[in-house]
């Protein structure tokens, strides 16, 4: 019992230590920017050995990782709470991206070299390995909205059809909610275009997110036509060629 009681101990110290050192971190970054600060500062600001900071995070890049990720959550459950106000489908996704650019807007350059550090860094970095599976979350949560969308689409046709048909849309409509991704991504490393965007107003994402939509219905449609189960190729998504028999 003692000795589960003092792993206790140690283990809410370190969860102490880090947060410490995470809220250390963001306000040194706010204040004077990614480049200028420096590992010393936040170690004497948290008031640990520069040794003892290395064990949590061994670069400053790592403790840029774990600031934004932080950030990347709360930011993500804002972002669903607008997502779920809006009705309409597209404008829907879009809330749901604004409220990550908005989130970005007060620290642009640190926000776009944390999206550099998600792509460029050390793929054993397990921070950026946390800060990924946030993405993907992003990324499924958007598929789950689009999915809903199609509902209407999927149930028009017999159960057997419809059931085919979700398991083909599936993986499409995870594809198109990566492309919604990486429409913010593009914004969010170049800071300029994310200034751009909201000077107005997101017009151009609207009609991007918009043509991602469309498109899926459509795709939608012709995945849930009155095309026999069995010619549904469901590795392709795509209706087997089927040929004609002369009659």
């Amino acid at each position: 019992m003692t000795v589960t009681k003092s792993e206790g101990r140690v283990a809410r110290r370190k969860r102490e230590t880090l947060g410490r050192i995470i809220h250390a971190a963001a306000e040194l970054f706010d204040a004077q920017g990614f480049d200028a600060t420096t590992t010393q500062q936040i170690s004497e600001r948290v008031d640990i050995a520069a040794g003892t900071l290395f064990r949590y995070a061994a670069t400053k890049p790592e403790l840029l990782l774990l600031v934004y990720n932080e950030r990347l959550r709360e930011a993500l459950a804002a972002a669903e709470r607008a997502m779920d106000a809006e009705a309409e489908t597209t404008e829907a996704l879009l809330a749901y991206a604004v409220c990550i650019l908005r989130a970005a807007a007060d620290q642009p350059r640190n926000t776009a070299l944390f999206q550099r550090e998600l792509i460029f860094a050390d793929a054993d970095e397990p921070y950026r390995a946390e800060g990924l599976a946030l993405v993907e979350e992003m990324e499924h949560r958007l598929c789950d909205r689009l999915m809903a969308d199609l509902d209407d689409q999927i149930r028009a046709g017999d159960a057997e059809l419809s059931a085919t048909a979700s398991a083909c849309l599936q993986p499409v409509a995870l594809q198109a909610a990566r492309s919604i991704f990486a429409d913010l991504h593009v914004l969010l490393i170049q800071p300029h275009r994310a200034s751009d965007a909201l000077n107005n107003d997101f017009a151009d994402l609207r009609l991007q997110v918009a043509m991602i939509v469309d498109g899926l219905r459509v795709r939608a449609a012709e995945i849930c036509s009155s095309t026999p189960v069995s010619t549904i190729d469901v590795k392709t998504n795509d209706p087997k060629k089927t040929r004609k028999e002369p009659s």
